[in-house]
């Protein structure tokens, strides 16, 4: 089991951290990546047959990802965005997950997130917008660091596959691939969208439920409620206290 979880995590990570340090670095690299979105779109995910808050979470990212990639691209392009533009899209991604999480009882990471959120208007927010560059954005590593465990800590608690935990952790590898650290926000933009684009599609079996360690079979129970509320309260912890230190 641990030799076949290596192996997956493995093949994830040659399989999504070239495919996001593309698009990051090449701002034509979404375009040539699109078709997948569009069988991502037709296969996996359909508008839910239930409507749990879980189910209307999902079609709500759908929707708001794509959004804040077109956000990210057109910059890239030369077209640009104002600061309101980005600060409004990465809040509303946040919020989404915010208010899912505390609609599912996980109140202390709920919190969180809505910390993070308010922190956004402290943050260093201007970013290059010449065409055929990266999309640059100076977020302060605390906050990164802060954003990551408080959105695996969401991903844990409502029950997702691992895939939407390791996803995170992408956009830091490309960072280090590209030596361009305030390259993140537009890596984790694409990776969000791509690790989507992949379990929609099931372009191989570690993306397919229940055929790899990575990506559980739906419905399958994974969330130990009591890990769940302690990671939410550390991250709780972790935010208030930097914020207290002007960290965030």
């Amino acid at each position: 089991m641990a030799l076949a979880a290596l192996r997956d995590t493995a093949l994830f990570f040659l399989v999504t951290v070239p495919l996001t340090a593309y698009m990051t670095k090449d701002p034509k690299g979404v375009w040539r990546v699109l078709p997948f979105a569009l069988l991502a779109l037709a296969r996996g995910y359909t508008p839910a047959k239930t409507s749990s808050q879980v189910d209307v979470f999902k079609a709500l990212k759908v929707v708001s990802s794509l959004l804040a990639v077109v956000v990210v691209n057109a910059s890239q392009l030369g077209v640009g965005s104002s600061h309101a533009v980005v600060v409004t899209v990465l809040g509303v991604n946040m919020l989404e997950a915010a208010l899912t999480d505390l609609c599912v009882s996980g109140l202390p990471n709920a919190l969180c997130g809505a910390l993070l959120v308010a922190s956004l208007a402290n943050q260093p927010l201007s970013f290059m917008k010449e065409p055929g560059h990266m999309f640059l954005v100076p977020l302060t590593w605390p906050w990164v660091a802060l954003y990551t465990t408080w959105n695996g800590a969401f991903c844990y608690g409502v029950g997702f596959a691992w895939s939407f935990r390791l996803i995170l952790v992408a956009p830091l590898l490309v960072t280090l691939m590209l030596d361009e650290p305030e390259a993140w926000l537009g890596a984790r933009t694409y990776s969000l969208v791509l690790v989507q684009v992949l379990r929609g599609s099931q372009f191989t079996h570690i993306f397919t439920p229940g055929q790899s360690t990575i990506t559980k079979p739906e419905g399958a129970p994974s969330t130990n409620q009591a890990w769940r509320a302690a990671w939410g309260i550390a991250n709780l912890m972790a935010v208030a206290a930097c914020w207290w230190a002007e960290w965030v």
